[in-house]
């Protein structure tokens, strides 16, 4: 296993019997906004690896050794063979989820071995880009939240189209302060949210940040959400 000054970091590592190189930084964050790339990205078969390569760049046979503990651990899936770790990450590589980051060249032999990484170091899925707000399914969804928002507060009948207009700017804010804490954090703030462990509590942790955030820093969007109700 590849062991930096850090996860995801590049550089060189070298043992007594091999050294990795890494030649691949990954992008700090990525949307997925598709929904086959989060089923993949979700997959029972699939995630476990996602979740295992925060800890850096790893060979076939290191991912196989981490997975099968992992499957002991978590009771699921069923441990499985390097050849079909191999397939899992052509599979995560074909969604863009996985790339090769580097060899592993063992000393006193002529072949080498790929290392893969994760394409960032945070991965989530993101569904309301832009151009969400032009398809049909928009209108469902700010019409969902309209009428939970009246049942949950009582009855009180919100403005459907300054709802709407509530959610794009708040969840467009929302999104905006993840970016900054990811691009922005030191490294000891970003191994703080990586130490959390499961990608998907990795990713409610950013969006609680982001929404908090949003809630504090602008005021005033909570004026526009009171607006909807008056």
């Amino acid at each position: 296993m590849q062991k930096s000054g850090g996860p995801m970091a590049m550089s060189d590592y070298k043992s007594g019997e091999y050294e990795d190189v890494i030649h691949f930084v990954p992008a700090p964050m990525m949307n997925i906004q598709d929904w086959e790339t989060y089923e993949i990205h979700r997959h029972r078969d699939y995630f476990p690896i996602l979740n295992i390569l925060l800890q850096g760049p790893m060979t076939v046979r290191d991912l196989t050794a981490a997975y099968n503990r992992w499957c002991e651990e978590h009771g699921s899936p069923k441990p499985k063979s390097d050849k079909t770790i191999y397939r899992y990450l052509k599979t995560l590589g074909e969604y863009g989820l996985v790339v090769p980051a580097g060899r592993r060249v063992v000393f006193g032999k002529t072949a080498t071995e790929t290392l893969y990484a994760r394409a960032a170091a945070f991965i989530r899925y993101y569904d309301f880009a832009p151009e969400f707000w032009e398809h049909e399914a928009s209108r469902l969804f700010s019409r969902g939240v309209t009428i939970g928002t009246e049942r949950v507060i009582g009855g009180v009948k919100p403005n459907y189209k300054c709802l709407k207009a509530f959610l794009i700017e708040f969840l467009d804010s929302v999104e905006s302060n993840i970016h900054k804490f990811v691009t922005s954090a030191s490294k000891d703030e970003l191994e703080v949210v990586r130490a959390i462990g499961e990608n998907h509590f990795i990713e409610e942790a950013l969006r609680y940040a982001g929404i908090l955030g949003t809630i504090i820093n602008h005021p005033e969007l909570v004026k526009k959400l009171n607006d909807c109700f008056s």
